[in-house]
């Protein structure tokens, strides 16, 4: 099966495709031409099976983030404020942290503390608690099960200063973190997988600054090995089978370089690669889809 690979770049030109894909619509606007929006999310939050998109909006300026609600008919009409407060939020990623059937959200905020907001089954937030340090540059955050009791944990990358791991207590709350990694890594994105097929997940940093990107290996997330060079400026990450070996290999995508892929083999090693786009391409996430 083919894998397609979506970047998202910019460029200091404007390109026409003469076969557009996709087209504006009129009512297809969210938000407005003023807001500083990092990243979107998707996902079903109010149980109509459709998709609703959560809007993460600020950086390093406290801005307001939206939840836009889908008619169904793929147009956003109804929209509302995330919680009461503006914040320099990152990332919205979504996910059903107290297992209750239902996604809830966990913000990713700059330099002020992260936030748990859940639902309440019919797509409304409230918000549950804090999480995080104020002093941490949080960039991304990675939700997956790590010790495998059936509840989703946190991973935050935090830029400059020390990554965590934040364990669920089994209802949905995240207290005390476990760091890991460096003190300072420039850590932007953190992507999860059994890369050594030992059983054990395994966690992927895009790191900039001039850092390495490093993969830590579980459960104890103490062992390193380092992917790419230090001239590397990488912001987003992605795991997947690339070439069909059934062996799972690592994307990574830079500012100001090519991208690359990452081929792993049956020993766990990541020694093959291959880059793709162009040497001044400012690539800023990638999605894997067929």
């Amino acid at each position: 099966m083919k894998k397609i690979i979506l970047i998202v770049y910019i460029l200091f030109s404007s390109i026409y495709s003469q076969n557009n894909l996709f087209k504006a619509h009129p009512y297809g606007t969210l938000g407005t031409a003023e807001s500083l929006t990092a990243s979107t999310s998707t996902g079903d939050v109010d149980g109509d099976k459709d998709l609703d998109i959560i809007v993460a909006n600020g950086r390093h300026w406290a801005e307001q983030n939206r939840i836009f609600y889908n008619d169904g008919k793929g147009f956003f009409r109804r929209s509302r404020s995330l919680g009461e407060e503006a914040n320099t939020t990152y990332q919205i990623p979504m996910a059903d942290i107290d297992n209750d059937g239902d996604l809830d959200l966990i913000v990713a905020n700059d330099r002020t503390e992260n936030q748990i907001f859940k639902n309440d089954g019919n797509g409304n937030f409230i918000f549950d608690h804090y999480f995080g340090k104020n002093e941490s540059n949080t960039r991304g955050l990675c939700i997956i099960d790590l010790n495998k009791d059936g509840y989703d944990d946190i991973v935050v990358a935090n830029r400059k200063s020390q990554n965590y791991i934040y364990y669920n207590n089994s209802k949905g709350h995240f207290s005390k973190g476990q760091p890991f990694g460096n003190h300072d890594e420039a850590t932007i994105k953190i992507a999860s997988a059994d890369l050594n097929q030992d059983g054990y997940l395994d966690l992927v940093l895009a790191n900039r600054n001039g850092q390495h990107n490093r993969i830590y290996y579980g459960p104890d997330y103490i062992k390193f090995s380092i992917l790419g060079s230090d001239e590397d400026e990488t912001r987003g990450v992605a795991i997947n089978d690339m070439n069909s070996d059934g062996i799972l290999d690592i994307i990574t995508v830079n500012i100001g370089a090519k991208n690359n892929i990452y081929f792993g083999d049956k020993s766990g090693n990541f020694n093959k690669s291959q880059s793709f786009g162009k040497s001044n391409d400012v690539t800023m996430a990638v999605a894997i889809g067929d």
